[in-house]
């Protein structure tokens, strides 16, 4: 936080030597570290693991909203953010402003990784293996859409649907945000 009468050059300055402390920091964490859980106000118990992703999240997908100049994002975490994004679904489900009339089972995929989503009242459940016969809708597109549409980027219908189309279409009411 700026001083008092700092200037935005001395800013720039201090947050250039903080990021890098913090970068030598981490570097010399061992990943029984790195899985240290820390409390967070808004999402509870979380590893520095979940929580540095989180981050990275912040900057990645603001970069590109702000229009740095930054982006797209970036192959790397397009490829983390696939699964812990459809990981998140269940949180979502449980947010207040979820629309819990949208009930049903949705598969994610990209072509290469498939998701099986299924929601029923403030309850969802995730795997990676999907029973094709309980699927009532299918969201396709590449990893970047569909992380893109996870973020609240990308409007669901864009992607490829088919199956239940309305109940594709309502899979953000069902998990609202990002």
């Amino acid at each position: 936080e700026p001083g008092p009468g700092e200037s935005v050059g001395a800013v720039v300055g201090s947050l250039g030597e903080a990021s890098a402390a913090l970068h030598e920091r981490w570097r010399g964490l061992s990943e029984v570290q790195w899985e240290t859980v820390l409390s967070e106000p808004e999402l509870g118990e979380v590893s520095l693991t979940t929580l540095c992703f989180m981050r990275l999240t912040e900057v990645e997908v603001h970069s590109v909203d702000l229009d740095l100049g930054l982006g797209p994002w970036s192959d790397e975490f397009v490829e983390a953010a696939f699964a812990v994004r459809v990981l998140a679904l269940p949180r979502l489900r449980r947010r207040p402003d979820a629309d819990r009339r949208v009930c049903g089972s949705w598969l994610l995929s990209d072509g290469v990784e498939s998701w099986y989503v299924e929601a029923e009242g403030a309850t969802a459940t995730v795997e990676r293996s999907a029973p094709l016969d309980e699927v009532i809708s299918i969201i396709e597109g590449d990893r970047r859409a569909l992380v893109g549409m996870l973020l609240g980027r990308v409007p669901v219908d864009t992607l490829e649907l088919t199956g239940n189309i309305d109940l594709a279409k309502a899979f953000k009411a069902a998990f609202p945000g990002p």
